[in-house]
């Protein structure tokens, strides 16, 4: 990318160089002055037809021509030294091509004009300064597309890093979210059925047991979703006695929609666990450019700080996984404690 940019760029600066210089040598008089202004329209059809190899070489075939005809179209005594118009014009040229040809194509070229300098009455010596000035604008451009090209493997490699980079973060992000929903339902089920909760065959468990196997067995969905129906979806399968405030509908996209209602979940599942009272209050109210969402018991209430590092279900089921859909959550304890989610509406 930046290596074909900085040859464009080169082709453009040196055709436009050569017709600036063909235009000023025609300010040379008598048949130079007719010549000069004919090369100066041929050079402004090659910028026109360029970089096509064949305009190329028909223009090298132009200044050999004019090369050869310098005895007609120059004051005998500029052959001899660096006056000679037909040979600034020759130079010009032979550094212009560099841009366009390979290193072997251009060294071809380059010796044809030269030898038709020669042919047509130049000082050996001083053809052959052509060659040197070539030789410039070929090192220019090889040093040129070399850095270019090293400059694209850069960028590449960059690329190719921020590329590998983003999809493990989404693989890590994906896992944390895979665990996340594994320890809010079937773990979280066993658990409340193993401690003590579950007196006898109780119908909300094996609905609860249900919900589980549907979550870990179906996709998420897409589109918009009702807030509000989901969180009483939410509340009718907890066993506590829930308190629900909020409005009638409250659409929100379905991953946002997901997410609260499986932080809600873990929160009302957390009450169960710790708080040891059987009453909790779900409200949702609608802000400005929040939606907030407050699950609340009047328990034993909690440190949030004095959590132990290897307990997740603060963190990954409710702060990470509300993060993960640009809400933030926010946990209080004290006598009672109080889950509090954010999302921004739109």
């Amino acid at each position: 990318m930046a290596e074909r940019r900085v040859l464009a760029t080169g082709r453009r600066f040196a055709t436009v160089l050569r017709t600036v210089v063909l235009a000023s040598l025609g300010l040379v008089a008598g048949v130079g002055l007719t010549v000069a202004v004919a090369a100066v329209l041929w050079s402004a059809l090659f910028a026109a037809l360029a970089p096509r190899r064949a305009v190329v070489w028909a223009d090298a075939a132009v200044m050999c021509a004019l090369c050869l005809a310098q005895t007609s179209l120059v004051q005998p005594e500029a052959l001899a030294d660096s006056t000679n118009w037909v040979l600034a014009a020759a130079s010009i040229t032979a550094v212009t091509h560099q841009w366009y040809l390979t290193t072997r194509a251009g060294a071809v070229l380059t010796a044809a004009v030269v030898v038709c300098e020669v042919a047509g009455g130049v000082s050996a010596p001083i053809a052959l300064w052509t060659f040197a000035e070539a030789a410039m604008s070929r090192g220019l451009v090889l040093l040129l597309r070399s850095g270019a090209r090293s400059a694209d493997q850069v960028i590449a490699s960059a690329e190719r890093t921020r590329r590998e980079a983003a999809v493990a973060s989404a693989r890590r992000a994906d896992e944390r979210e895979q665990l996340a929903v594994l320890h809010d339902t079937a773990a979280s089920t066993l658990f409340v059925a193993g401690s003590g909760a579950v007196q006898g065959r109780e119908p909300w468990l094996v609905e609860r047991a249900a919900q589980d196997v549907a979550v870990l067995t179906t996709t998420a969905p897409t589109g918009d979703l009702d807030l509000a129906e989901a969180l009483r979806d939410v509340v009718r399968e907890s066993p506590l006695d829930i308190e629900m405030r909020a409005p009638e509908t409250v659409c929100l996209t379905a991953s946002a929609v997901v997410a609260v209602c499986r932080a809600v979940r873990e929160a009302l599942v957390n009450v169960v666990r710790h708080a040891g009272v059987g009453h909790a209050v779900v409200s949702l109210a609608i802000g400005d450019r929040n939606v907030v969402v407050e699950v609340a018991d009047r328990g034993s209430g909690f440190d949030p700080a004095a959590v132990p590092g290897h307990h997740h279900g603060i963190s990954r089921s409710i702060v990470d996984r509300m993060a993960r859909v640009g809400g933030r959550a926010e946990v209080t304890g004290g006598s009672g404690t109080v889950v509090r989610l954010e999302l921004p509406r739109a």
